[in-house]
């Protein structure tokens, strides 16, 4: 049985997927990223969530601080001493430092469109194991990935007019 389709879809499509981007790495190969669905957003908050309670407290006190001041982890940590950055770091578990799930949920979730399946046809096939394909090629894998972060990046608040 064919799965119905609603009058919208094609519109609304349009304005979830980004232009089409030739990769760097594989010149040639095309993708559109696509903006996240509110199931996605939830299972990639779930999965930073766990990858924060990896954290010991200590380092969980200093990434909610960053928060606070609107920074983020990486960049809090570049203002301290190296001595100090290096003592919270020497803190952090294995599971807690792998960026491994989250990209690969974004890159499962976020890729839109792609041909590269024969380097031509485009296709919004996005199966799980085409996703652990990529992810065995990091320059491939880290640069859909900024696409994607790149393309669902909440929009910049806007600045009062005095």
């Amino acid at each position: 049985m064919e799965k119905k389709r609603y009058g919208f879809e094609n519109e609304a499509r349009r304005t979830i997927l980004a232009p089409e981007r030739e990769l760097q790495s594989l010149p040639g190969y095309k993708v559109r990223a696509r903006k996240f669905t509110i199931a996605a957003q939830d299972e990639l908050s779930a999965a930073q969530e766990r990858k924060r309670l990896a954290l010991p407290a200590t380092l969980r006190a200093f990434a909610i601080e960053a928060e606070a001041r609107g920074k983020r982890f990486e960049e809090a940590l570049s203002e301290l001493t190296p001595e100090k950055a290096a003592e919270l770091l020497a803190e952090i578990p294995s599971e807690a430092s792998s960026s491994s799930e989250l990209m690969r949920l974004s890159i499962l979730y976020g890729l839109g469109e792609h041909n590269l399946d024969d380097g031509s046809t485009m296709s919004s096939d996005v199966a799980l194991e085409l996703v652990e394909k990529i992810m065995e090629f990091p320059a491939l894998a880290e640069e859909i990935h900024a696409f994607i972060r790149e393309w669902n990046a909440p929009l910049p608040k806007a600045t009062p007019v005095k």
